[in-house]
């Protein structure tokens, strides 16, 4: 059951574990900035994972239409949300995001927000390749534009071990600027000292030919953007990572970027 949201007074809750206050969707101005880090896209589900990535729908009674600066700052004060739908005076949170490039997407008539940035990014138009995964964990999913928490199999995942690795063929020589990636939510020890390298010959876990250009010290926190970039752009085709420590190497989306 979700949440009930009158503006002028107290907020009533169908859920007590929900925690979002009044003040803090109706003092949303102060919060648009980080509101204005979601971006519209498609639509924020796949037909089948409906049920495991909605967190909550918030009616706001006394409100006509919902909008992006009320369902923003809910989504933003609630834990594991990534994106979120509205329409008339209901916000749909979700523990998904999605990108404008994700496939079979759902047609809905509402309007869907995400916080995975857009930017222009260097297509990935050759195959990929990693160290051994974990069943439905595929080295595809690191790139597919969708991500869900409550998805088992939306992130690239490999094997225990604490050298896992993932390449990617751009199909043509790039010059880099950095690499961004999603972090898994449940487990932080999945991204461990990342390295990422860029060369112009595929190579299975064996990047020492490789031009650094970035690494990451340390363990991301859970659910966080990750951001690798070098000093200076780095001219390649394969962009690899790799962990060196932690418990595997966990990928929920990546994104290559120009300087």
């Amino acid at each position: 059951m979700g949440a009930i949201v009158r503006p002028g007074g107290r907020v009533r809750f169908q859920r007590s574990a929900t925690t979002v206050l009044l003040a803090l969707v109706l003092s949303a101005v102060s919060g648009t900035p980080r509101v204005e880090l979601f971006t519209e896209v498609p639509s924020l589900m796949k037909e089948r994972e409906t049920a495991n990535c909605l967190l909550e729908k918030v009616q706001l009674l006394g409100q006509r239409r919902a909008n992006r600066l009320l369902c923003g700052t809910l989504c933003l004060n609630r834990p594991s949300c990534h994106g979120f739908c509205f329409k008339d005076a209901e916000c749909h949170l979700y523990a998904a995001t999605v990108g404008k490039t994700a496939s079979s997407l759902v047609s809905m008539d509402l309007k869907c927000y995400s916080d995975w940035p857009r930017s222009r990014t260097l297509q990935i138009r050759g195959t990929m390749s990693s160290s051994p995964t974990v069943s439905n964990l595929a080295k595809e999913n690191a790139v597919d534009d969708y991500y869900c928490k409550r998805l088992a199999g939306s992130c690239f995942s490999s094997e225990k071990e604490p050298k896992g690795w993932w390449l990617a063929d751009l199909g043509e020589s790039f010059l880099i600027g950095s690499v961004r990636v999603r972090v898994r939510d449940s487990i932080n020890e999945f991204f461990t000292n990342v390295e990422v390298k860029v060369g112009n010959q595929a190579k299975a876990g064996d990047f020492r030919s490789y031009e650094p250009l970035a690494y990451y010290n340390g363990s991301a926190t859970e659910g966080v953007i990750v951001t690798l970039a070098g000093e200076s752009p780095v001219t390649g085709r394969f962009v690899s990572l790799q962990a060196f420590g932690g418990v595997a190497l966990s990928l929920c989306e990546v994104q290559v970027l120009p300087p």
